[in-house]
C-alpha cells in the first residue's frame, strides 16, 4: 500500500497531463462547454479512475525498473498523456494550421517512424538496462516537476462545476417559459440551417443537381435565391447575427461569454436585440423553439424560447444523455487537433460525436412536426460540415474523415439531402407541408473548396405557406433580410 501511495502523486500528474485539453478549454473558453455540475461529476469519476490506473502502471514499471517490460508498460500512459498535452499546447500556440502542413508531408511520417524505431532499438535491446533506468528516473523527476498541474486542474474543474448555474443548462422545456402566445396563426415556420452547405455544390447552372433529389423537389416548389449572403463567414459570427436579425455583428468568445466586437470599443456582452428573430416571431403569435449546437443558445435567449436544446463541445452537451465518465475521456480526445499522430485517436471519438449530433438534430426536427399550435423553429444541423462521416446510405466514415476532399463533402451532402427528404416526407404525412413556411439556408460556404470572397455566399431556398410554384431570384440578397421579410408576412 505504501508503495502504491508513493506513486499516486506522479500518477495523478500523468492523468492531469492527459486531461489537459479538456481542463485547458474549460479554463480558457468554458463557453464552448455549456458546463453542468453533472459534467463535473463525470470528470471527477474519470479522473479518479484514470489516476488509479496510471498509478498502477507506474508502480509495476518501477518495481521492474530497467527491464524492457517496464519501459513498455510505462510508455502506455506516458505517450498517451504527453501526446494529449502536446496536442493542446499546439492549439494554444495557434500552431494547428502549421502542424497540418508539416504533418501532411509524407517525409515527416517516415522520419517519425524512423525516430520510433531508433528509440526502440536503444531502449529495448537487452544490453541497454542502464539507459532504461536513467530514462525511467528522468520520467519520474519530470512528473514531480509538473505535478502542480494536478492542483490547477482540480481547481479549474471544481470552480466550473460550482459556478455552472443555469447558463450551461443547454435545455429549456416548453412549460418552463412565461405565458404562451395568445395568437395562433396556422402552420409552423422553420428556419433550418445546414452548417457549411455550399451553393456551388448544391446547384449547377441555377438548378439543384440531380444527385440531391429531395432538395431539387423542394426547390421546384419554392423561391430560389442564387446570390444569397450569410451575415458571416463562420458559425461564430453568422449564427448570432442571424438570430439577432442584425448585420455587421462581429462576435468573439471571451471566457464563458459571447461578446460583440466593434473597432475602437471595449467588448460588449452579446445580448438579444429587441427585434431578434424570436421576439419577431412571438409578436406574430408564434411559439418559439430552438435546437442546435455550438452556441449557448438556451442561455443567451432564455425567456424568449418556449423550448430549447443546445449541444456543445462537451459530448455535444451529453447528446447521449445519462451519466458516464467516458464522456470526459471521449471529449478530451475530440478536442485534439487533427494532426499526425493525434488525429488517429481523435477519429475514434469525432466520428460518433458528429453522428450523434446529426441524429439528435434530426430527431428534434421530426418531433416538432406534431407539436400543437403554431411555432417558429430554428434548427441548426452540424452537417455537411466536417468530420465527413456520412454518405447517402448513412453513417459510413472514411479512413480520413477530416480530409476536405470533394468526394467526402459530396458524400456528406448526399446524406443531408436524405435527412431533409425524411423531414419533408413526415411533413407531408402530417398534412403540414403546404401550410408551413420552410426556410433552408447555411451559415457559411464550404470554405476549404471555395474562394475566400465566396465564403459568405450560401444557398437559400424559401417555401412559403401555400406555395407550390418555383421562383428564381438572381439579384443579391441578404439572408437576414429574407428571414425578416418572411416573418413579417
Amino acid at each position: 500500500m505504501k508503495s502504491y501511495l508513493k506513486y499516486l502523486w506522479p500518477g495523478m500528474a500523468l492523468c492531469s497531463m492527459f486531461f489537459y485539453p479538456l481542463i485547458s478549454t474549460l479554463g480558457d473558453e468554458p463557453y464552448y462547454m455549456h458546463w453542468k455540475a453533472l459534467h463535473g461529476a463525470e470528470f471527477a469519476a474519470a479522473w479518479v479512475a484514470l489516476s488509479l490506473v496510471f498509478t498502477a502502471f507506474l508502480l509495476f514499471s518501477y518495481r521492474h525498473s530497467g527491464s524492457r517490460t517496464a519501459i513498455i508498460v510505462l510508455s502506455v500512459p506516458g505517450v498517451l498523456s504527453a501526446t494529449s498535452m502536446a496536442a493542446q499546447v499546439i492549439r494554444q500556440l495557434d500552431l494547428s494550421k502549421k502542424m497540418d502542413v508539416v504533418a501532411a508531408n509524407p517525409y515527416v511520417k517516415v522520419l517519425a517512424l524512423a525516430v520510433v524505431l531508433l528509440i526502440g532499438l536503444i531502449v529495448l535491446v537487452p544490453q541497454r538496462q542502464t539507459l532504461r533506468n536513467m530514462l525511467m528516473k528522468a520520467a519520474l523527476v519530470f512528473l514531480f516537476v509538473i505535478s502542480p498541474l494536478t492542483l490547477i486542474s482540480l481547481y479549474t474543474v471544481a470552480g466550473a462545476s460550482l459556478w455552472a448555474g443555469d447558463r450551461g443548462a443547454g435545455e429549456t422545456r416548453a412549460d418552463a417559459v412565461g405565458d404562451k402566445p395568445s395568437l395562433h396563426p396556422e402552420g409552423h415556420v422553420y428556419l433550418i440551417i445546414f452548417d457549411e452547405m455550399s451553393y456551388e455544390y448544391l446547384y449547377e447552372e441555377g438548378t439543384v443537381k440531380s444527385a440531391y433529389p429531395n432538395f431539387r423537389a423542394f426547390s421546384d416548389m419554392a423561391d430560389n435565391y442564387h446570390d444569397a449572403q450569410a451575415p458571416g463567414a463562420n458559425t461564430m459570427t453568422s449564427i448570432p447575427a442571424l438570430l439577432n436579425l442584425k448585420e455587421g455583428q462581429r462576435t468573439k468568445v471571451i471566457g464563458d461569454r459571447l461578446y460583440l466586437m466593434e473597432k475602437g470599443r471595449a467588448p460588449l456582452e452579446f445580448s438579444p436585440t429587441p427585434d431578434n428573430v424570436f421576439s419577431t416571431a412571438r409578436a406574430k403569435g408564434y411559439g418559439t423553439a430552438l435546437y442546435g449546437w455550438y452556441h449557448d443558445y438556451c442561455g443567451i435567449f432564455k425567456g424568449l424560447l418556449d423550448a430549447c436544446r443546445s449541444y456543445s463541445i462537451y459530448n455535444y452537451s451529453s447528446s447521449a444523455r445519462g451519466f458516464s465518465p467516458l464522456n470526459a475521456v471521449f471529449t478530451n480526445f475530440n478536442l485534439w487537433p487533427y494532426v499526425f499522430p493525434a488525429g488517429y485517436l481523435k477519429n475514434l471519438t469525432a466520428a460518433p460525436f458528429h453522428r450523434n449530433n446529426a441524429y439528435s438534430a434530426l430527431g428534434h426536427a421530426l418531433k416538432t412536426i406534431d407539436m400543437e399550435g403554431s411555432y417558429f423553429f430554428f434548427i441548426h444541423f452540424g452537417v455537411p460540415h466536417n468530420p465527413f462521416v456520412f454518405d447517402a446510405a448513412g453513417f459510413n466514415p472514411p479512413a480520413d474523415p477530416f480530409n476536405p476532399s470533394e468526394k467526402n463533402y459530396v458524400n456528406q451532402l448526399a446524406y443531408v439531402d436524405r435527412i431533409f427528404g425524411e423531414f419533408l416526407e413526415r411533413m407531408r404525412e402530417a398534412g403540414k407541408l403546404e401550410s408551413s413556411t420552410i426556410i433552408v439556408a447555411s451559415d457559411h460556404n464550404f470554405r476549404k473548396r471555395t474562394p475566400k470572397e465566396r465564403h459568405k455566399n450560401v444557398p437559400l431556398i424559401v417555401k412559403r405557406k401555400g406555395q407550390g410554384e418555383r421562383m428564381d431570384f438572381t439579384e443579391p440578397a441578404l439572408l437576414i433580410s429574407v428571414v425578416r421579410e418572411t416573418l413579417a408576412r
